[in-house]
């Protein structure tokens, strides 16, 4: 198991993208139960989140790619890292400044969420061409004619 990337990652996005639909949900609805729901998940995203970039640093040293690759694996490291900073920039707000700063300064939390969630689609887009259009981290399949048989 040299490359669980891809397993762990998952978790990240999800939880990211649960903790930002609570919030947001909350604060429409004025639902405290649903701001406490969306700070959880926001916190357990921040630790999926560490993991995610630590399995995938681990996994670019391991899994073999082509210079044409490269470039777009070191954005996805790069977009992987700016959503580290703004889940841990959010779980700093939540957890020591919300009660401190001025309420309308609210309206730049919900604005770093919605950075969060593009940054989050673009890495996850970039992970996806990786994988689905250059097969990187893809072990080659055999086909019928090259093992001999079954």
């Amino acid at each position: 198991m040299e490359n669980i990337h891809p397993m762990v990652i998952h978790f990240t996005i999800a939880l990211f993208l649960v903790a930002v639909l609570f919030e947001i949900l909350g604060k429409l609805m004025s639902k405290a139960d649903l701001r406490i729901a969306g700070h959880w998940n926001l916190l357990l995203a921040f630790f999926s989140a560490g993991v995610s970039v630590i399995t995938g640093l681990q996994a670019e040293s391991v899994v073999p790619h082509s210079g044409q690759v490269h470039e777009m694996l070191e954005k996805h490291e790069n977009m992987g890292f700016v959503i580290l900073i703004i889940i841990f920039l959010m779980n700093v707000y939540n957890l020591f400044l919300k009660k401190r700063l001025n309420p309308k300064l609210e309206s730049l939390y919900f604005a770093l969420a919605i950075a969060g969630v593009i940054a989050i689609s673009v890495g996850s887009y970039l992970g996806g061409e990786m994988v689905y259009r250059y097969g990187v981290g893809v072990q080659e399949i055999v086909t019928e004619e090259e093992s001999g048989g079954h």
